[in-house]
């Protein structure tokens, strides 16, 4: 009876192990995400030389990879693939 309940215990530690390595990969994969989220947001201080449609000023960059990720939803229609696929077009790689 004892050595089942070392065995138990032993299979339960695994278990344990895993569920925190699983964990913990997640938390890095979310840190990622947040930290990619922080570092994209420093592009609304890049301006760039494009004068926006009411020329009331320059266009930052976070401006004008929306406005491009939006265009290409937008129009993804006319194009001659009609197997478009989107979040291919939409990632940076």
């Amino acid at each position: 009876m004892c050595n089942n309940i070392n065995n138990n215990d032993s299979s339960n530690n695994n278990y344990d192990l895993t569920s925190n390595i699983i964990i913990k990969k997640d938390m890095e994969r979310f840190k990622k995400q947040l930290d990619f989220l922080i570092e994209i947001d420093k592009l609304k201080q890049v301006f760039r030389n494009t004068i926006l449609m009411d020329a009331s000023r320059l266009e930052n960059d976070a401006e004008h990879m929306w406005h491009m990720a939006v265009g290409a939803m937008l129009f993804s229609e006319y194009s001659n693939n009609k197997d478009i696929h989107m979040l291919k077009v939409l990632k940076w790689y």
